[in-house]
């Protein structure tokens, strides 16, 4: 499937389908160098992922498979995501080293720390792996996650020449398998890929996750390839919601019909299934909150609308947020919802709308 590539994404796939080399386009030997040794790499980085899963499967890993076990993610699922185990601090470093990869290569790739006295180690070492895969199925970078309650409990490869975190979406490999499969009318963006993985092992498969906590441009862009609409559903705590907020705009931008699901209790998507079940989690997607409603309910929770002072500073900052529409019907509307929920007459809005 090539419909969400772009061209030379696109002219790659094919070329590996049918086995045809690809022409070097590069416009000097320079160039070519530069193709080579990103070739490697990528080389280098599906060598590391191989290596990781088969740790996992190991005797060595036996922890992170009581791990997986304990979150409920079973092997064959972990074997879909390519799921791994690093061990000791240089066991990497040695097996990499005798693939014929230096260290320069592991550092530019991000897979190694290098101490001041030049000492090299496993950056994700002793943490369950998870390798990041671009939309051509090259392994790009990779996440960490610790197997107790140390801290950090989540680890990422750094920015490197191979892998922008501003620019990736954990998730595609499996988003576009399932497009084959059956047509994908939306996307579940959550917070990490736990949430992805362990949302796909309840059986809700197509849930993509941001590099980070805000969505980006890039991803947006990216997201708008596969889909035209998108529900948000970050974790319920406060850094989760902040999250939220910067990227309803970011998409919105894009064209894409956002809607927004707020999880109680400060669970995320995991916890919630395992709280309440999965067809209650199906239907909080279901009845989601299109994106302005959803703005206007999370600014009222800062005011006390019972309150005749509270409910004027509500209307003034709702009206900001409902002006942007620029629609006059959706203002309309959005303008009789406020009206709702304040009391305020519909008019008396229309006129703070006009001075906002």
């Amino acid at each position: 499937n090539i419909g969400n590539t772009g061209f030379m994404d696109a002219i790659k796939i094919l070329a590996n389908k049918y086995r045809v080399p690809i022409p070097d386009f590069s416009r000097s030997e320079n160039g070519a160098e530069v193709k080579k040794h990103r070739d490697k790499l990528f080389e280098m980085m599906r060598d590391t992922a191989n290596y990781f899963h088969t740790n996992l499967k190991s005797d060595s890993g036996r922890a992170a498979r009581d791990y997986l076990a304990k979150r409920g993610i079973s092997m064959q699922t972990a074997t879909i995501f390519g799921l791994g185990y690093s061990l000791g601090r240089n066991q990497l470093v040695a097996y990499l080293a005798s693939k014929g990869y230096s260290k320069d290569n592991m550092q530019e790739a991000g897979l190694v720390d290098t101490s001041q006295s030049g000492a090299t180690a496993d950056t994700m070492a002793g943490r369950l792996i998870v390798p990041i895969i671009n939309n051509i199925k090259q392994v790009v970078a990779f996440g960490g996650r610790v197997l107790d309650d140390s801290k950090p409990k989540y680890k990422n490869t750094r920015d490197t020449v191979l892998f922008n975190k501003s620019r990736e979406i954990f998730g595609q490999h499996s988003v576009k398998r399932l497009k084959l499969e059956t047509a994908v009318k939306e996307l579940i963006v959550v917070e990490g890929y736990m949430d992805v993985i362990s949302l796909y092992q309840s059986v809700v498969k197509n849930a993509i996750a941001s590099m980070g906590t805000s969505l980006t441009q890039d991803q947006a862009k990216l997201i708008k390839r596969y889909v035209d609409k998108v529900v948000i559903c970050y974790d319920g705590d406060s850094a989760g919601q902040n999250a939220t907020m910067r990227g309803l705009d970011i998409l919105y931008g894009h064209g894409l019909d956002v809607r927004v699901v707020s999880l109680p209790e400060n669970l995320d998507p995991d916890e919630y299934i395992r709280k309440y079940g999965k067809d209650s989690y199906l239907t909080m997607l279901i009845e989601a909150k299109p994106l302005f409603e959803h703005k206007l309910l999370t600014l009222a929770k800062s005011y006390d609308l019972t309150s005749p002072q509270e409910k004027g500073k509500y209307a003034v900052e709702a009206m900001k947020i409902i002006k942007p529409l620029g629609d006059p019907a959706m203002i309309d509307a959005y303008i009789g919802y406020v009206s709702k929920l304040t009391g305020l007459s519909s008019d008396t809005l229309r006129r703070q709308l006009d001075v906002s």
